[in-house]
């Protein structure tokens, strides 16, 4: 309907589980971009075909990939456990109806995941570090870099067999690691890093 809701991250917070202070629970894009003026802050849009706007690598669904295969096994399961004429009636009713369904649960996971990973993106542009994620429900963070205190790399050994790697931020008043970029590519992951820490 066209609400968005702005949240600020601060050295404070709102409590022990919330880190965050929700400075406009229902507010338009046009009220929120007046309220990111007077911070010093711009938004750059999320639309379909904005420019500047860097994708993360798509080895970010391989874990999805994974659980979706290993669902369909599940679902298949039931014809290589041995002679189904040796199962109870009531099972052997209700074996289709399960093995669909878990199939068809699969198929909803991987492409949730496909659609999510499209979402996943990053630009940097004026000191400003851009993370957009969520297909369902977008989040846009804008971290300065001025304020961004620690900006670690993680290679996993899933990002390493594709030459890419997780960029893991610190900020004030949030978690270690709690804003990151996951699987971009290792030497854009490092230059990435050089400039964000040059700016603090």
């Amino acid at each position: 309907f066209g609400w968005y809701a702005l949240k600020l991250q601060s050295l404070a917070s709102d409590g022990k589980d919330e880190r965050d202070h929700l400075v406009a629970p229902l507010a338009r894009l046009t009220e929120i971009d007046a309220i990111l003026g007077e911070l010093g802050l711009e938004r750059h849009g999320l639309e379909e075909g904005s420019q500047g706007w860097q994708p993360v690598h798509a080895s970010t669904v391989i874990g999805s990939i994974i659980v979706a295969v290993m669902v369909a096994a599940l679902a298949l399961a039931p014809l290589v456990l041995g002679p189904i004429s040796d199962w109870p009636p009531e099972v052997l009713r209700a074996t289709p109806l399960i093995s669909i369904g878990l199939l068809v649960l699969g198929l909803l996971l991987l492409l949730m995941a496909l659609v999510d990973w499209r979402h996943r993106r990053w630009r940097l542009t004026g000191g400003l570090l851009h993370i957009a994620r969520g297909a369902f429900s977008r989040t846009h963070i804008i971290l300065p870099a001025r304020h961004i205190q620690s900006a670690d790399i993680g290679i996993g050994p899933v990002t390493r067999r594709f030459d890419t790697a997780a960029l893991r931020l610190g900020v004030p008043g949030g978690a270690a690691g709690q804003h990151q970029i996951a699987a971009i590519a290792e030497p854009v992951a490092r230059q990435l890093r050089q400039q964000l820490l040059a700016a603090t």
